[in-house]
């Protein structure tokens, strides 16, 4: 019989919120010890081990602002990994429709005054 190690973990019965950094930053760089994993992907793992040893969690993204995640027993690394992108991409896109209507703005009221 083989022991994962999961099994060697106690469960704590606590309530924990996982906070995963949903930034692009995240997506680059090494995390200290093994350039190939990325910090998203560490934090990704964290998150994996909460949820899969533990009865009462929450597991969030942060960004510009904080998305509950789905995440659930059976996720996979990749399937979290992939839902905290998307929250960094459509994060991304809010950014950018304010930054374009910011500057349609400051186009508009630079004309008007001229």
């Amino acid at each position: 019989m083989s022991v994962t190690g999961l099994q060697c973990i106690e469960k704590t019965d606590k309530g924990y919120m996982v906070a995963i950094d949903a930034g692009q930053s995240m997506q680059y760089g090494g995390v200290l010890g093994c350039e190939l994993i990325t910090p998203l992907i560490a934090s990704a793992a964290m998150a994996m081990l909460f949820v899969q040893s533990e009865p009462n969690y929450q597991v969030v993204a942060m960004s510009s602002a904080v998305e509950p995640l789905d995440v659930r027993c059976a996720s996979s690394l990749t399937d979290i990994c992939t839902a905290v992108s998307e929250v960094c991409v459509s994060m991304t896109f809010v950014v950018l429709a304010v930054a374009a209507t910011v500057s349609s703005l400051l186009h508009l009221h630079n004309d008007g005054s001229a």
